[in-house]
């Protein structure tokens, strides 16, 4: 397995960050999920918000990013993420994403009472 350092884990913060900017809100799904915190797919992420929110975003994202990792390598970099990133890199990603989940969200809503 490979090891991460401070300078890895900042780059792949960002390429996260990059990803969640880039993509549209319906990239990312919230839903009630029974077995699992989250999947990544080709086409969109499943995230539960009722579980490890920050984790488990960073985790898909990682996932989506380098599909030939495997689950222990998904892991293994996000544990250094949470552990070697910068807080305020971490609350950019939750903040650009929670914008684009909270807009989605705002808008289903709106449109269900028409």
């Amino acid at each position: 397995m490979k090891s991460l350092n401070k300078q890895d884990c900042d780059v792949l913060i960002v390429k996260c960050i990059n990803l969640v900017k880039k993509q549209d809100s319906n990239f990312f799904v919230l839903k009630k999920l029974k077995k699992v915190w989250g999947m990544c797919y080709w086409d969109w992420i499943e995230l539960d918000p009722r579980k490890n929110f920050i984790v488990t975003a960073i985790h898909e994202c990682l996932h989506y990013l380098n599909p030939d990792w495997s689950e222990s390598m998904v892991m293994y970099a996000e544990s250094r993420i949470i552990n070697q990133v910068e807080f305020l890199k971490l609350m950019e990603f939750v903040s650009i994403l929670s914008s684009k989940l909270y807009i989605k969200e705002k808008n289903k809503k709106r449109n269900k009472k028409k």
